[in-house]
């Protein structure tokens, strides 16, 4: 059976089109339309550029603040760091504060006890739909 050949897409999101995604997604944060979870997960991979399971299971105890870095013990490609940028830490921080009181060894946690957060691509179409841009017009690793 032939493989299906995807569409190759080199288009990055400029700096006015990140700050309409991270003004969206405040606004619907706000609105209580989405999670502060799902929001700082869209954030996450849109500046780490990590794959989409990499940043849905990181666990508290992997993040080193101080180094600005997340230590994947396993990831597609095996044990990898994630380097963070200044607003990368910033979404960090924003969770730590969020989750006093929670015990979840997961950054960022589902509904569900224990489990992370799953699948974003119907979220990740609305918020672009939100910010007026095609979910599949840019690289991307939410899809």
């Amino acid at each position: 059976m032939d493989r299906f050949k995807g569409q190759a897409r080199d288009r990055y999101l400029n700096g006015a089109e990140l700050e309409r995604f991270s003004q969206a997604l405040d606004e619907m944060v706000t609105e209580d339309d989405l999670r502060l979870e799902v929001a700082a997960a869209i954030r996450l991979l849109l500046l780490t550029a990590a794959r989409l399971n990499e940043a849905l299971t990181i666990r508290w105890e992997w993040i080193d603040l101080d180094r600005r870095v997340i230590n994947l013990p396993d990831s597609k490609t095996g044990k990898k760091p994630l380097f963070l940028s200044e607003a990368a830490v910033e979404v960090i921080l924003s969770l730590q504060t969020a989750r006093r009181g929670s015990e979840s060894p997961l950054l960022l946690p589902g509904r569900l006890k224990g489990k992370s957060l799953n699948n974003l691509s119907k979220l990740w179409r609305w918020v672009c739909e939100r910010v007026g841009l095609s979910a599949f017009d840019f690289t991307t690793y939410v899809t």
